[in-house]
């Protein structure tokens, strides 16, 4: 089992993440009479854009911003090599690991082991929630998980269907 399942997540759904903090509140913001909402220019609101509420308060949203913080630590420090630079770019860019294989010439299971490699480095950095240990605890915490319970989020973060989870909900929730 890798040791960062919550940090190879975050990566991979980082698309995902970043959108779901973006709520649209009004599709023709002109026929509101009751929400004023203005923009930082010096006109003001204009009444024509549609008008949008971003939480950032989102546990998930701010994990992933924690994450990208210390990969860009690690990119500015030189601490990556040459494969990983290469995958990691991709891999943030919402490729998947067969679009890599194809677009590199670098095998999907070098590509597999090299990101859960780099997200295990990832997850030892930042300690607690990121890695697995520590977010089975948050997760027993959080949601008062029974042993059963828990034994089956174990089994899931040790089995090769962690890779196909995505986004459907907020750890707010």
């Amino acid at each position: 089992m890798s040791n960062s399942w919550y940090v190879e997540f975050l990566l991979r759904n980082r698309y995902d993440i970043r959108s779901n903090i973006e709520t649209k509140i009004l599709d023709n913001p002109i026929e509101s009479s009751r929400l004023s909402i203005y923009s930082l220019d010096a006109g003001g609101y204009s009444g024509n854009e549609p008008q949008y509420v971003i939480n950032l308060n989102d546990d998930i949203y701010n994990d992933l911003l924690v994450v990208e913080r210390k990969v860009q630590e690690l990119v500015e420090a030189k601490m990556l090599t040459r494969k990983e630079r290469i995958i990691l770019k991709e891999i943030l860019r919402g490729k998947n690991i067969a679009d890599i294989e194809k677009e590199t010439g670098i095998s999907r299971i070098t590509v597999s082991k090299i990101f859960s490699s780099f997200c295990d480095r990832i997850g030892y950095l930042l300690g607690g929630e990121f890695t697995d240990e520590g977010f089975l605890d948050y997760m027993k915490e959080k949601f008062k998980l029974s042993n059963d319970q828990l034994e089956t989020l174990v089994e899931f973060l040790g089995s090769n269907k962690r890779h196909t989870f995505s986004i459907g909900g907020s750890k707010n929730a």
